[in-house]
């Protein structure tokens, strides 16, 4: 009886193994929703755009990509104030992207944020499932940044 059962284990484990792997570009495609970003600056945590922020990623089939992240209770003029507050009220970027293995490398064509225009920006996938999408940027030495978002529910017209 056990000669049967392992070997049949084995060969579920494997198969599952090879369809995640072939599944996982593909699996990014769509519309994702922002559920949390979450800095930690050594072992010091921050939630820049609140405990709620709202925003989407939407990731063609193509290699097109567009971000919007943004505080729900940002100020009515914080996209007409001159200071740096836009920055933590309201973030967006576009231009291509492309997964290699557990990274998501975007080039960025165009930004709030002027330090991001024309570089590439890599992260690491830490989750990727059919409905949630985590991963995560380690910018500097002792920083960490961590993005979870959900699969967009159906738009209805």
């Amino acid at each position: 009886m056990k000669r049967g059962v392992v070997p049949a284990v084995f060969l579920i484990l494997l198969l599952s193994l090879g369809t995640a792997a072939a599944q996982r570009p593909g699996e990014i495609v769509g519309c994702w929703k922002l559920r949390s970003l979450v800095v930690d600056r050594a072992g010091e945590k921050t939630e820049p755009f609140g405990p709620s922020p709202v925003g989407q990623y939407l990731l063609t089939a193509d290699g097109h990509v567009s971000v919007i992240q943004m505080r729900p209770d940002a100020s009515p003029n914080a996209s007409v104030e001159p200071t740096q507050r836009i920055v933590t009220s309201y973030l967006a970027y576009f231009g291509t992207y492309e997964v290699r293995g557990k990274e998501i490398a975007i080039k960025v064509e165009g930004s709030t944020r002027s330090d991001w225009r024309n570089r590439t920006l890599t992260r690491t996938i830490t989750t990727l499932t059919s409905n949630e999408w985590v991963f995560t940027d380690h910018p500097e030495k002792d920083l960490m940044v961590t993005v979870s978002s959900t699969r967009c529910e159906t738009a209805r017209p």
